[in-house]
């Protein structure tokens, strides 16, 4: 079968989109690890990334799948902004996340600073939108781009966050060489409150959408 083929009918498929379960992480994991290569959480290990994403299932956090005959295809996972779920992590599972994170800092030390501000995080508009969520993450498998599986996650993200009662979805993407990422988002109605660098010079747009 041609790759042209396996697409055509990989975007046929009808998916369900459904909450994330515990017995999903583990493939939600591969998925990260492959749509997120260069990414600094994937560099941490899967050991780690799959602990988050179970984190955000038992801290009641927005996760959601795109399902076919049990493979997943796509997810989305968003964090309550005043909710305090990474002191929670911390508190509760601090000592998992460091023994699953020593493996990255023997291989370069150099991100320790960097860790400490990870699990820290909050979106930068967080403390003057109380009602948001924050979208961390969204992926698709790559034989499905372009099927327009994103968009339905997006969609079904948007349309729990609002019965939830929240009235901002906030996120942070890369503002360069990141073009197609950008205009998603944009023609899915959401819009730049603001441009910033990272400590590494990492140039970052922070883009809202109002529910």
């Amino acid at each position: 079968v041609s790759n042209k083929s396996q697409s055509n009918n990989l975007g046929s498929l009808i998916l369900k989109i459904r909450q994330m379960k515990i017995s999903d992480t583990s493939d939600v994991t591969c998925l990260h690890m492959k749509s997120f290569s260069k990414f600094f959480l994937t560099f941490l290990g899967s050991s780690f990334i799959n602990l988050y994403y179970k984190s955000i299932i038992n801290f009641s956090q927005i996760g959601l799948v795109a399902t076919n005959n049990d493979i997943i295809y796509g997810f989305v996972v968003g964090i309550d902004s005043s909710s305090g779920f990474h002191k929670k992590l911390l508190k509760t599972r601090g000592f998992l996340f460091a023994l699953y994170t020593i493996p990255a800092i023997l291989k370069n030390p150099r991100i320790i600073p960097r860790l400490f501000r990870a699990v820290q995080k909050n979106s930068p508009s967080a403390s003057t939108h109380h009602k948001s969520i924050h979208l961390t993450s969204i992926a698709v498998s790559p034989e499905l781009s372009g099927a327009g599986i994103g968009w339905k996650l997006l969609t079904a993200f948007q349309q729990q966050s609002k019965e939830l009662g929240y009235q901002y979805i906030l996120l942070e993407t890369d503002a360069e060489e990141n073009e197609p990422v950008c205009e998603f988002y944009k023609k899915n109605n959401f819009y730049i409150i603001n441009t910033f660098s990272t400590p590494e010079g990492r140039k970052m747009h922070e883009f809202q959408y109002n529910l």
